[in-house]
């Protein structure tokens, strides 16, 4: 079965993402108009002319319109935890059943080493008088031997009883392997959705960056503001990006890597 590994479908990460700063009204900064300087009609064209390649300041960054794929990031990431529920809750499952055959297995173990000993015990037939003593020695160590193993397998065997009263229902087995498929096709689909958005915007922001204009109005206004404004991606657009990255999607189901996503 694939799935995410809760500590880790899923561990080793989806990943630890950075989050960026935001006002409290969730939106873009409204940073101050560019600090007019000598040449403030210039800053103003060449802000203008970064807003014409679908560009708009965020702080110290020029951003593209990332608001959908960060929409679907934070609806990914919600996804997860649902996923990373049911996968915690199947693992136990798995980790119980684990449990209870090691425990079933001791107890065989055990049974039969005091089958063998008992055996040893009745192959001791009549003995020459002279032989006697030792052959007693011999079997009261063996009788002890067996006891102290019987008694051990006694044990175990009502501890494995006791926890096979508690072992999870049908019912439960079933509802949990049934959210496990229903919250990681949920997840998958939506990283799916996120990665349609991500890949077209990475793109822009690479033509953008070898555009010689572009970096070069960027240029003129950290010179002219003395700030150091950069061209996007944004700090969860590289997040979402690198989720995708060490996610592999397919289209028939959900396939885990060791990631984990970080929830915001």
């Amino acid at each position: 079965m694939n799935r995410f590994r809760p500590k880790a479908m899923l561990a080793a990460g989806l990943l630890t993402l950075a989050t960026t700063k935001m006002t409290a009204g969730q939106g873009l900064v409204a940073e101050p108009a560019l600090q007019a300087s000598r040449s403030g009609s210039s800053l103003q064209e060449l802000e203008h002319f970064l807003t014409s390649k679908g560009l708009t300041r965020d702080d110290r960054k020029f951003l593209l319109d990332e608001g959908p794929a960060i929409t679907k990031l934070h609806l990914a990431q919600q996804l997860y935890a649902e996923y990373e529920k049911a996968m915690l809750k199947q693992a136990q499952i798995q980790a119980f059943d684990e449990n209870l055959a090691g425990m079933q297995m001791q107890w065989q173990t055990l049974q039969q080493q005091a089958t063998a000993l008992q055996q040893q015990i009745n192959s001791v037939g009549a003995v020459h008088p002279r032989m006697r003593a030792v052959v007693n020695q011999q079997l009261s160590a063996l009788r002890q031997q067996h006891s102290a193993v019987q008694a051990q397998a006694n044990q175990v065997k009502t501890q494995t009883a006791a926890l096979q009263s508690q072992s999870p229902k049908a019912e439960v087995r079933k509802q949990a392997a049934a959210d496990v498929q229903k919250t990681g096709q949920a997840f998958f689909q939506a990283a799916r959705q996120l990665e349609s958005l991500v890949t077209p915007l990475l793109k822009n922001y690479h033509e953008l960056a070898l555009d010689p204009k572009v970096t070069d109005a960027l240029t003129q206004l950290r010179h002219e503001t003395t700030k150091n404004y950069k061209l996007g991606p944004s700090d969860e657009l590289r997040a979402a990006s690198k989720v995708l990255k060490d996610l592999k999607l397919t289209p028939k189901r959900p396939v885990r890597t060791s990631s984990v996503v970080g929830h915001s």
